[in-house]
């Protein structure tokens, strides 16, 4: 596995960030509501950044952006993932399976959540590390694990 680090978002992180979740995203937003919309896109992720800021992380290798990772606590025992992106080039790596396996042990006696389209191959790391899927929408999955 590549060593990696994580560190707060800074505001130079934005096109970085946004970049990011379009190449991980694009594909499927085109597959489920049509064409990318960039300007719509953009307002969508202005939003993004302004809630969620102060919980997102930049995931480095040697000292380069590989990916992004938020998630918080929304109630006193539930730890919610929102995104865990690493861009294609670093991924198969093991980095995203590690920052999952560190966040099940920081959350251990928290119930941990996430949502992922139901045509994501990362459903298989997640089941492989015990997410079940506990409900589901037109487009996502909702998984759970303890």
């Amino acid at each position: 596995m590549l060593p990696y680090t994580l560190r707060p978002y800074i505001k130079d992180d934005f096109e970085f960030v946004y970049q990011t979740k379009k190449a991980a995203y694009q594909r499927y937003v085109e597959k489920l509501w049509g064409a990318w919309d960039e300007q719509k896109q953009r307002s969508f992720f202005a939003d993004f950044i302004k809630n969620f800021q102060n919980s997102l992380l930049i995931i480095e290798s040697e000292n380069a952006p590989i990916g992004i990772y938020h998630g918080n606590m929304i109630d006193e025992n539930t730890y919610e993932i929102g995104n865990i992106i690493i861009v294609p080039q670093y991924q198969r790596n093991g980095i995203g399976q590690h920052i999952l396996q560190d966040i099940i042990k920081q959350h251990s006696k928290c119930k941990i959540q996430l949502q992922v389209f139901k045509d994501n191959p990362a459903i298989n790391l997640y089941k492989r590390l015990n997410f079940d899927v506990v409900d589901e929408t037109k487009t996502h999955y909702i998984m759970e694990r303890g």
